[in-house]
């Protein structure tokens, strides 16, 4: 039930990005004109192009481009490659320093992503229900991990979570049955509802003396958890 509940909510926040700024387009209106190259659409900003949308049809192991339309790719936008059912792998270039909300959320056959040191942000649910996703390395340069966005994760075993995040929203790790371990950075100071909820196979976690609230359900049905290290003790 839970798995039907969340891929109806992705079906909707897809639907109302994709289809409301096209119903919306008119002779005021302010939305940017997109252009398409290859398998992607995008938009000019100030400074360079931001994929907006992709063919969904799009499979196996992608490196997306590092310019389009002679501009460098600087932003992935929300939802660009949600439901890309065949996507197995995706290399983000250089350059790129935002990957918007929902960006590859519900691609179930995504193993691997390679995120660049450039990003400094990462949109919640970004990688929501990417149920075979294993692994990622997220940037130094990001300071918060946003609600949902690993959540419904299955397969991920291992992620690091960076020294300068201060910020774990609420649901970020929900049913990542497959994780082990996790250790939090000195500076986050609440974990918030939900964040690890259902992570069955957690056997670990180490959290810093930075925290001083953990809220409803943080760790709810992690029936493995056995270990946890507080301000550098066992407690």
């Amino acid at each position: 039930m839970k798995r039907i509940a969340l891929n109806i909510l992705a079906i909707c926040l897809v639907l109302s990005f994709r289809i409301t700024p096209a119903a919306a387009a008119g002779e005021n209106s302010q939305v940017p004109v997109a252009y398409t190259e290859g398998d992607y659409k995008y938009v000019e900003t100030d400074s360079g192009a931001a994929i907006v949308d992709c063919d969904l049809e799009i499979s196996g192991a992608i490196t997306l481009p590092s310019e389009l339309g002679g501009e460098p790719v600087v932003e992935i936008r929300d939802y660009a490659f949600a439901f890309c059912e065949g996507l197995t792998s995706v290399t983000i270039p250089s350059g790129v320093r935002s990957i918007g909300q929902g960006a590859f959320m519900d691609c179930p056959a995504l193993k691997s992503a390679t995120v660049p040191e450039s990003v400094v942000r990462i949109g919640g649910s970004a990688f929501s229900l990417c149920t075979a996703l294993e692994s990622i390395v997220l940037p130094s340069g990001i300071s918060a991990i946003y609600d949902g966005t690993f959540g419904g994760c299955y397969a991920l075993k291992s992620v690091n979570i960076p020294s300068g995040v201060t910020e774990i929203g609420r649901s970020a790790f929900l049913e990542c049955y497959a994780l082990t371990d996790i250790t939090i950075p000195d500076g986050v100071t609440m974990i918030t509802e939900s964040t690890f909820n259902g992570c069955g196979g957690l056997r670990s976690i180490t959290i810093p003396e930075s925290v001083t609230a953990i809220d409803l359900w943080a760790f709810y049905e992690c029936n493995a958890l056995s270990d946890i290290y507080y301000g550098g003790s066992e407690a």
